[in-house]
């Protein structure tokens, strides 16, 4: 009676399991994590937001063909296949179409191959059960792989990336050169939200752009071809009421050069005062041979501001003095000098600039590097005299003199030393073999030939040339009269 009852009970599970397959749909589970797309080059990439089935129509055209050729060929097991295939199919296309994917751990148009990070599928579920098709999970995450890979460029990198400043805080500029980057065949251009009319701490917008698919920029946009960075404006210069705890120099040294080629003591030997720019009265007409000469130092340095409705300005210079003995050839009109006499003198010289200069990071600076003009002025009988000529000719500045701290020097050259002893030696040997007359002949000749080669700055004024002659006249009918 027992096994009677267990054999009736197998019997009614096995038809339930019967009915119960007979009225149910065959459902394919599906992992959606197949079905994600990328656009975008690795470090730019984004997820389609859409499912994409793969070569979706090239699938369902070769389904189709299989089902023609296995009907023509009286194929049922190869037809029923072919059909059932292109209704999963089907059916798989029409079930994602109802999903959008959403991007929950990453972020998209920065995502590269490696890149770990987690989708999210919406859909409606009731338009889903139409469809013979289950999703495996609806939340998964994945690793991005298979992104195309370019070079990267960084167009930021403090080494290429250098703004350039310039000009007055208030009314500064900037400029960034374009880079071309080394074996690469690529350039990167910049471009400044704004440019001009600057002041220190102002803050630019900096776009970098290449034209070139090949590569792409380091935290780019727009498919890598273009990145942006912010600068903050600084080390525009401003124009003190003072100079003090400023480092001059830089600008000191390029003063110096000037003058030192302007001194004309090394080179010329045996010349007038004034050529030597030697304004003592008695030495400036007398021709006079070099003995000795020091070098170069700084006396003092002035500075002068101005603050006008056109803005400010300044004025900055150095006087310089160098001391020299020296032997009397022939002493013109001086009653006072003697032929052969020895005596010292100081030569005082003047450098300055106006319209070039600016303070930044208490450093004395020349604006534009390029194009500059240091001005000079030279034949002073003092150094106070030099500061009263650029004092009277900038009236308008509030002056301040500034103290040397230390000699600037410029020494004289061993080819300088060396011609000054072999000159002095042919010197002294023909005033002792020629006469009186030979030796003024002589040295007329040596001084005209000289001061032709003087710069127009240091020549007399026709005025004092007419003094000289009316002395020297005078000097000689004094002597026909005695």
């Amino acid at each position: 009676m027992k096994k009677s009852a267990s054999l009736f009970l197998v019997a009614v599970i096995a038809l339930s399991a019967l009915v119960f397959s007979s009225g149910c749909k065959k459902v394919n589970e599906v992992d959606l994590a197949k079905y994600v797309q990328y656009t975008g080059f690795s470090g730019f990439a984004s997820i389609e937001e859409k499912p994409v089935i793969d070569k979706y129509d090239e699938t369902l055209e070769k389904l189709k063909k299989a089902r023609k050729d296995a009907r023509e060929d009286d194929d049922d097991d190869a037809y029923e296949e072919a059909k059932e295939k292109i209704s999963d199919l089907k059916d798989l296309y029409k079930a994602l179409s109802l999903v959008k994917f959403k991007l929950v751990k990453g972020e998209n148009g920065k995502l590269a191959n490696g890149d770990k990070i987690k989708i999210k599928a919406k859909y409606n579920s009731e338009k889903l059960e139409k469809y013979e098709v289950k999703f495996t999970a609806d939340e998964f995450e994945l690793k991005v792989k298979g992104l195309e890979e370019k070079e990267i460029i960084d167009a930021f990198a403090e080494d290429t990336f250098k703004p350039e400043y310039s000009g007055l805080d208030g009314d500064g500029s900037c400029y960034i050169k374009s880079y071309d980057v080394p074996e690469k065949n690529v350039t990167v251009y910049y471009s400044l939200d704004k440019s001009s009319d600057l002041s220190n701490g102002d803050t630019i917008k900096v776009t970098a752009t290449i034209y070139d698919n090949n590569f792409m920029l380091k935290d780019g946009e727009d498919d890598g071809l273009t990145a942006t960075t912010t600068i903050t404006v600084a080390g525009l210069g401003e124009i003190p009421e003072k100079l003090d705890g400023v480092d001059t120099s830089a600008v000191d040294e390029k003063y110096l050069d000037k003058i030192s080629g302007e001194s004309k003591i090394a080179e010329r030997l045996t010349d007038k005062g004034y050529a030597f720019r030697l304004y003592d009265e008695d030495l400036r007409y007398a021709s006079l041979k070099i003995l000795k000469a020091s070098d170069i130092k700084v006396e003092k340095k002035i500075y002068g501001y101005k603050n006008s409705t056109d803005g400010k300005s300044m004025v900055y210079g150095i006087i310089y003095s160098q001391d020299v003995e020296v032997k009397v050839i022939d002493p013109s009109y001086s009653s006072k000098l003697k032929k052969g006499a020895e005596t010292k003198s100081t030569a005082y010289y003047l450098a300055y600039m106006n319209s070039n200069l600016m303070v930044s990071d208490k450093k004395l600076v020349i604006r534009d590097e390029d194009y500059y003009y240091i001005s000079t002025s030279l034949g002073f009988k003092s150094a106070d005299d030099a500061i009263k000529d650029i004092k009277d000719y900038y009236s308008t500045y509030e002056f301040t003199t500034l103290e040397a701290t230390e000699e600037t020097t410029e020494p004289a050259t061993e080819a300088a030393t060396e011609a000054e002893t072999v000159t002095e030696t042919a010197t002294e040997a023909t005033t002792e073999i020629a006469t009186e007359s030979e030796t003024q002949t002589a040295t007329a000749a040596t001084t005209e030939s000289a001061t032709k080669a003087t710069e127009k700055t240091t020549e007399p004024s026709k005025k004092e040339k007419k003094t000289e002659k009316k002395t020297q006249k005078t000097t000689k009918k004094a002597k026909k009269a005695a």
